[in-house]
């Protein structure tokens, strides 16, 4: 897959704000939509589902896959299970 836009978004991502931007971000690409809510893993399970939620909720607004990953710390990002449900992502 060739390289997509970039988005730096402060915060509002997984919000219906949002929605048109998510959208456009992954239109003509695999629509596989992967979250990982890094921000919010030292808050606790609480708030990962929380954010979860909020991103598959934005996901069945846009038509696209869900695919959410948890990543408490970097041995948990580096886990190549984890790279594997993000390859062929549309949006990440």
């Amino acid at each position: 897959m060739t390289p997509g836009p970039i988005a730096l978004v402060g915060s509002g991502e997984y919000l219906p704000i949002m929605q048109d931007v998510e959208a456009k971000l992954i239109a003509g690409r695999n629509p596989k939509y992967v979250q990982i809510p890094t921000a919010a893993a030292p808050e606790g399970e609480s708030s990962l589902h929380h954010w979860i939620t909020l991103g598959k909720a934005q996901a069945d607004r846009i038509g696209v896959e869900a695919v959410s990953i948890i990543a408490h710390d970097r041995n948990d990002a580096d886990d190549p299970r984890l790279a594997e449900q993000v390859k062929g992502a549309g949006l990440i």
